[in-house]
């Protein structure tokens, strides 16, 4: 992943970063809720990392993005994967969805 910190050091670095420019109380609430997600479906998947990992899979990050983007058709969550994996490693990091969430 682009930072290897975990879920909750890579959501406080965003919410400190973009804090007034389109990131507010409300949205902070949004950002726990993907770290809580994250963290859901890490504790799923093989390597179960919990609140210490830092990342999902390819399976777990469409998963998420189903759960989390419900709105977006099949197709469209492929792309939206492939615009969020920014270091193209084929897994979803807290990061790299909160940037490209709230661009």
């Amino acid at each position: 992943t682009t930072l290897q910190l975990s879920k909750r050091v890579e959501a406080v670095w965003f919410l400190i970063g973009f804090w007034g420019d389109g990131v507010d109380s409300v949205a902070a609430a949004r950002v726990w809720d993907v770290v809580r997600k994250f963290v859901e479906l890490d504790l799923l998947g093989a390597t179960r990392k919990g609140e210490e990992g830092n990342e999902l899979d390819q399976f777990w990050s469409a998963k998420f993005l189903e759960d989390m983007d419900s709105a977006l058709p099949a197709i469209q969550r492929k792309e939206a994967f492939r615009a969020i994996d920014h270091d193209n490693n084929g897994k979803m990091s807290t990061i790299e969805y909160l940037v490209w969430k709230f661009k």
